[in-house]
């Protein structure tokens, strides 16, 4: 994860600066560059990150694990 950060800075100084993303629309979002006024993106990511949570196996407990 560590060569990735220099690479997530350097994509959020790009989206900082991109001229395109003003007045952009996109499904309900009628600017890119504004905030989501009715919080319908944290709410997906919340959710989808629940179901990631479900739907992943959980490993098994054995009582030499517990040890």
């Amino acid at each position: 994860m560590l060569p990735q950060i220099p690479l997530f800075f350097a994509y959020y100084k790009v989206l900082l600066n991109a001229v395109e993303l003003r007045q952009a629309h996109w499904f309900w979002l009628a600017d890119l560059s504004a905030p989501d006024p009715r919080y319908i993106l944290p709410i997906l990511i919340i959710i989808t990150m629940f179901l990631t949570q479900y739907i992943t196996p959980s490993p098994a407990w054995t009582p030499t694990s517990a040890a």
